[in-house]
């Protein structure tokens, strides 16, 4: 099966180039590997990438186009070859080559599964957890799939909401049938949606526990905390607007209560930047005002 390989950068030149380095010490598998430049504010590293790695291909968007905008402009382009499968996968993530391998023996052997992604390990607190990715981001607030232990080594593979963001591998096939990420998330929620378009084409989501990411997660910066608060909370809506308008009169009264509810907790604490991030993303997700809004929070 021929693989390419999408990673998103986004101000995390050196992030990037470690998985990129990382990926090139695979002996069994030969993928493309394609990284996207979703508009850094620096562009000396990714000058530096490209003069490293000069078969690396390498696209530099003007703007920042969010997650799934700046996988977007990879997946076009791969679209045109003869290319298979496509892993997208995190810069701060690490999946070796047997985990990779694992994904692709799964999407080969499991005729209905459409996209297929791994295990996700993080240390929260030091302690190891496992996440299986996640649940329908219309009806629960905690979405993740979380596996404990040795629960996750016996885990066998599971159909799933979504996969996980961290790593996740789609049949090309599969793209031209569905169309790409939609951009009008910008950020968070366009996996579900992706995920939901598959299903609804007749093809299973499925985390095969037995390929394991690791995802290396960082404290991040009190403005991207702020950005996530407000487009997962935001981006509900508009999920809620592309699948469940059925649901929605009750769906809808839910994810105000909660919205508004963690604007009042903000707001308790003295964190006036949650309170407005959860503020505007009820106001927004309300009123159907979707898209790049990092403006709004000076991203």
């Amino acid at each position: 099966m021929k693989l390419a390989i999408v990673i998103l950068n986004w101000n995390q030149a050196e992030e990037t180039e470690e998985t990129v380095r990382k990926l090139r010490t695979w002996e069994r598998l030969h993928p493309e590997i394609w990284v996207v430049d979703n508009a850094s504010r620096d562009a000396a590293p990714t000058r530096r990438l490209r003069k490293a790695y000069p078969d690396v291909h390498m696209i530099v968007s003007d703007r920042n186009l969010g997650y799934a905008g700046g996988n977007n402009l990879a997946l076009r382009e791969i679209l045109s070859t003869d290319i298979e499968a496509v892993l997208l996968l995190n810069n701060d993530a690490l999946l070796p080559e047997p985990d990779a391998a694992r994904l692709i023996e799964c999407l080969q052997h499991t005729p209905e599964a459409g996209i297929v992604g791994p295990l996700v390990r993080e240390l929260v607190k030091g302690i190891p957890v496992f996440t299986a990715g996640g649940r329908d981001i219309s009806r629960h607030l905690s979405t993740r799939n979380y596996l404990m232990g040795a629960s996750a080594d016996a885990a066998s593979p599971q159909r799933v909401a979504y996969v996980p963001g961290t790593a996740f591998l789609v049949r090309t096939d599969v793209l031209r049938k569905i169309g790409l990420m939609d951009e009008e998330y910008f950020f968070s929620g366009e996996i579900a949606d992706l995920c939901e378009r598959a299903r609804q084409a007749g093809h299973a989501c499925i985390v095969d526990p037995q390929a394991i990411a690791i995802h290396n997660v960082s404290a991040g910066s009190p403005l991207r905390a702020t950005l996530y608060l407000y487009y997962t909370l935001r981006n509900r809506f508009l999920f809620i607007r592309r699948f469940r308008r059925r649901a929605a009169i009750y769906l809808m009264p839910f994810w105000i209560a909660c919205g508004l509810l963690m604007c009042l907790r903000s707001t308790l604490r003295f964190n006036i930047p949650s309170a407005r991030a959860a503020w505007l993303g009820v106001l927004d997700g309300f009123r159907g005002r979707f898209g790049d809004a990092n403006a709004r929070f000076n991203a």
